[in-house]
Formats: C-alpha cells, sequence, structure tokens
C-alpha cells in the first residue's frame, strides 16, 4: 500500500522512502506554507528525473502521500490531477542534465569509440580463430582434422550439425534469461538460471542421443559404429556449448580461449603416444574442454553468489517457459538455417553414388568454410554496433519529452540508417579480405592440401554465393539484435521462418536439378529474404521505436 499514514496529526510518514534520502521532504508533510511549485518540482526531478507527462507527475505525488484535500488546501487546485498538470509544466521548464553515460558519449571521439568497441566485439570470434590456427599448424582441432576420411567427415560432421541445432535453443534462452539477471545485478537468479536451464539441456541432449541411436537401429541412415560415434560427438560438442554459454555470457572470451586450446594438448597427446586414432583423441580433448569450462563457470558464479541469500526464487516453470520461448525458438530457428544447405547438398546423389543418405561433400564444406572466415569478421561490426545503440537509449530517452516522440524515433531512424552504412562498408571488406586471405595460401601450392583447396572450382563457386549469403545473414542478424534489445522476438521469429522455407525450397530444387553445389543458391536466396524481411520489420521497429521502448519490459 503506497499510502501510510501513521495517523499522527494527520502527518504522512515518508520514512519508508530510504532511497530518497538525499531529498527533503518536509515541504511535503504537512508544512505547505511558503513553499511553491517550485519546490514540488524539485521533489518530482529528483525523485523520477524528468517526468514523460502529467500523469506520471500525479503518480508519483499520489505515491508519496497526498490526497486531493492537499492539492486543494495547500496550492488552490482542485485536484492532484490539476496539481500533477501545474508541476509538470514546471518540471519542463527547467533544463536537462545529461547523466553520466551521455556525458562519457559525448566526451568520446568517434574514430577512438570505434576502435575500442570492434576491438571488443572481436574477441568474440578469437576461440574460432584459435581452433582455425590449430587445425592449420596441427592439422586437427578440438573436434576437425584435416586428414579426416569422407566416412569420418560425415561422422563428425553430423554430430556436429545436430549438437548446434539441439542446442542452439538453450543457448539462446540461456542468455537471454541470465543477462536479464545479469543487468539487474542479481546474480543469485544468475546461477539459478543458467543450472536449471543447463540441466534441461543436458537431459535434452542424452535423450535425443539415445533415441538417435535406436531410430538408426530400426531405420539404418549409418552403420552402428558410425552411429555411435555421431552420438559420441553430438552428446560432447553439446555438452561444450551449453557449458560455455555462461562464460560468453560474462564476455570471458579470453578464458574460453585459453579452455578450447588446452584442451588440444590431450588430442595432440592421443594422436602422437597412441594408437587409438582420431576419435578417442578428440573425445579425450572435448571431455577436457568441458570439465574445465564447467569448473571455470562454477567457480566464477560461486565467487559471485558467496553469502548471498539462497531463499530467493526464480519464477515458475510455465512463467519462465512463456517468457523464453520465443528466444528458445530462434536458437533452434537460426542454427536450423546455418546448416540446411549443407544437409541438402550433403544429402544429394551425385555421378558417385553415396554410401549413406548423408554424405561429407568436401568441396562443398571447404568452400563453405572459406565464406565462414568473412561472416567472423562481420560479427565484430555487429557487436559494436548494437551495443551502441543500447547505450544510446537510455540517455536519449532522458532528453525527449513525451511530447517529442517523433523526434526520439528520427534520431535513432538516423543512426540506423547511418550504421547501416557502416556495416555494408565493413561486411564488403571482410568479403574481400577473406577472399585474399585465403587466396595468398597458393604460395604453399607444394602442399597437397593447398593443392586439392584450389584445384576443385566448385570450391570457389560456393565461396563467392556463399560469402555474398552471409553478408544478407548478417545484416538480418543486425536487425534481429535490435530486437532482442527492446524484446521483440517474434519479429525475428518470422523473418527466420519464411527463410528456412525458401532455403530449402530453392535449395532442393536447384541441387537436384543442376548438381549438388547449387544447394548454396538455397542459402543465398533464404538469407536475402531473412535480410529483407527483418529490414521492413526494422522500419517498423525505429519508426515506432517509443512505443516499443516504452513496452518493452
Amino acid at each position: 500500500m503506497l499510502l501510510n499514514n501513521n495517523g499522527n496529526n494527520g502527518k504522512t510518514d515518508f520514512r519508508w522512502l530510504s532511497s530518497y534520502e538525499s531529498i527533503d521532504f518536509s515541504i511535503l508533510d504537512g508544512a505547505y506554507s511558503g513553499h511553491e511549485l517550485k519546490d514540488i518540482t524539485r521533489i518530482i526531478l529528483k525523485s523520477i528525473g524528468r517526468p514523460m507527462d502529467a500523469y506520471a507527475v500525479t503518480s508519483t505525488l499520489e505515491s508519496l502521500g497526498w490526497r486531493d484535500i492537499d492539492a486543494q488546501e495547500n496550492f488552490n487546485k482542485k485536484n492532484l490531477f490539476e496539481l500533477g498538470a501545474a508541476v509538470y509544466s514546471k518540471c519542463i521548464e527547467q533544463p536537462v542534465k545529461n547523466n553520466a553515460v551521455m556525458r562519457s558519449l559525448e566526451k568520446e571521439e568517434p574514430l577512438k569509440s570505434f576502435i575500442i568497441r570492434f576491438s571488443q566485439g572481436s574477441l568474440y570470434i578469437l576461440p574460432i580463430i584459435g581452433q582455425i590456427l590449430a587445425l592449420f599448424f596441427l592439422r586437427f582441432s578440438l573436434w576437425a582434422s584435416l586428414d579426416f576420411t569422407e566416412s569420418q567427415a560425415t561422422t563428425v560432421a553430423t554430430g556436429t550439425i545436430f549438437s548446434f541445432i539441439i542446442t542452439g535453443g538453450f543457448m539462446q534462452s540461456i542468455g537471454r534469461d541470465t543477462i536479464h539477471y545479469l543487468s539487474l545485478k542479481n546474480l543469485l537468479l544468475v546461477k539459478k538460471s543458467y543450472y536449471k536451464q543447463l540441466w534441461t539441456g543436458i537431459k535434452t541432449v542424452c535423450l535425443f542421443a539415445i533415441s538417435f541411436v535406436l531410430i538408426n537401429f530400426f531405420l539404418p541412415f549409418f552403420n552402428f559404429q558410425m552411429a555411435f560415434v555421431i552420438a559420441i560427438y553430438f552428446v560432447l560438442l553439446s555438452l561444450l556449448w551449453l557449458s560455455l554459454s555462461i562464460l560468453y555470457v560474462i564476455k570471458h572470451y579470453a578464458a574460453i580461449l585459453i579452455i578450447t586450446l588446452i584442451a588440444i594438448g590431450p588430442v595432440y597427446l592421443f594422436m602422437h603416444y597412441t594408437q587409438w586414432g582420431i576419435y578417442t583423441a578428440h573425445f579425450a580433448g572435448l571431455l577436457t574442454a568441458n570439465l574445465l569450462s564447467l569448473i571455470y563457470g562454477y567457480e566464477w558464479l560461486q565467487r559471485k553468489t558467496r553469502g548471498l541469500e539462497s531463499s530467493i526464487k526464480l519464477p515458475k516453470r510455465s512463467i519462465m517457459a512463456y517468457v523464453l520461448s520465443p528466444y528458445f525458438l530462434i536458437g533452434f530457428l537460426y542454427f536450423t538455417f546455418l546448416f540446411t544447405d549443407r544437409i541438402i547438398a550433403w544429402s544429394t546423389f551425385s555421378r558417385d553414388p553415396s554410401p549413406y543418405l548423408i554424405w561429407f561433400k568436401t568441396p562443398y564444406e571447404l568452400g563453405m568454410d572459406w565464406a565462414l572466415v568473412s561472416l567472423l569478421f562481420t560479427v565484430a561490426i555487429l557487436e559494436y554496433i548494437i551495443e551502441k545503440f543500447s547505450k544510446l537509449l537510455i540517455p536519449k530517452q532522458v532528453q525527449t519529452f513525451a511530447q517529442d516522440s517523433a523526434r526520439f524515433n528520427k534520431t535513432f531512424i538516423r543512426f540506423y540508417k547511418k550504421h547501416l552504412v557502416l556495416f555494408a562498408l565493413t561486411g564488403s571488406l571482410s568479403i574481400l579480405i577473406s577472399y585474399f586471405a585465403i587466396s595468398r595460401l597458393q604460395v604453399f601450392g607444394h602442399l597437397e592440401i593447398v593443392q586439392d583447396f584450389f584445384s576443385n572450382h566448385i570450391t570457389f563457386f560456393v565461396f563467392y554465393l556463399a560469402a555474398i549469403a552471409y553478408f544478407f545473414l548478417a545484416l538480418g542478424l543486425l536487425n534481429c539484435l535490435a530486437f532482442f534489445t527492446l524484446s521483440r522476438p517474434f519479429f525475428a521469429i518470422k523473418a527466420i521462418s519464411v527463410s528456412i522455407v525458401v532455403d530449402l525450397a530453392i535449395g532442393i530444387f536447384s541441387s537436384r536439378q543442376f548438381g549438388y553445389e547449387y544447394a548454396v543458391v538455397g542459402l543465398l536466396a533464404g538469407a536475402i529474404v531473412f535480410a529483407f524481411i527483418s529490414t521492413i520489420y526494422a522500419r517498423k521497429f525505429f519508426s515506432n521505436l517509443d512505443y516499443y521502448y516504452y513496452s518493452a519490459y
């Protein structure tokens, strides 16, 4: 109950307002004589900042214990609404004082700010770069090898794809919920939310692995040994993505890099000092990475929550499911879209019949991996743009009156258009850099792996189309990250759902009509549709940003 009248001479007890200790509430405690509207204005500005409208002032006065009779007797106003309107008119006459965030933003030099934030965004891809370098120098990484046969590549790739698709929803929902509690500085709920979803994810992964092996027993897509190895890779990689998700949330990218590099140690030892083969070596490395990442996450969470009240509880399971299900769905759909073209290509029968329904196509995968390098660079600019957008929202809102919402929207429309240009330039440059950087490897033409890479025209064809597709995919992701900032996941769900249908339809048709490498045409078409639909929603989003901001939480 907001109104707390203690019955002492009709005075209102404001001791419950401990968070406003710096405010002198004596003018609100029955001693109004000699005070003017400017005194009430000062109280309102200190307690809630610049109000959005007169109703916000009225509700604040009510929460402070004011009644209609107080407005009538002390300010000669008919009621609190009239007093609120009068105080609001005084509030908007006061100059806006920039908050600390706004002042820091104003002091930033654009180039320096870009370099710092772009560099921070680049840290996100360090672990991936570390695995690529390990693959190049050692010929193997934590779950890949340059010496795989097509059968081995099919096994590992199938397990890897399954791991991303099945855990993608959990990674997204873990990120959404834990980041929310981090913003509230409630680390105990961060811990509880993460472990609750981690455990649910582990059970789902185990259930899928068992189901896969059983289904393959009755409907043998692969021989039993191959299916069993696929299941092990799937489980170990899934656990790795789930255990690393909390480290990505807290942005401990260096720790992720170190953990994944240390875990290559057992792979190296098993490869050089045993005869147990690449599978066993990978299993040892993945187990090590899982153990280290779980220990690191556990120790960090324990240290941050030590001494905190443990009785605090998460929302009910049904509420969590309702809130997080859209983000779970987005994670699932995103990784489904990302790997649909590969499944289409690998399931296309070429001139040489495949022994199984899905069979790894090396030239296709080389082209896709080459194109993926350009996406890695683009991720950094996405991080930069979204972080800047998030940091501008609150200070710009504080500076804007309710009647100036159109100006608020136009500010961010300009922001969006300007950064679209920056994104386009960076994305185009990333494609060029990835092309010329990989092309320079031809100086090592005496190596067999390099000869194989550059000898197949399919690799180049796939790279050209996939690099463009990843550019449009990144544009769609930029739009979706803006939607997520203000809790509008359904814009992203609609865009990615249509894109998957387009990818499937065009990819299946073109690959069956012209050759397996044309599955990449489906990826390109789907990515363009994803970027186009999400951009339409982005225009709507930024044109009505005041409403989406107001109704976000």
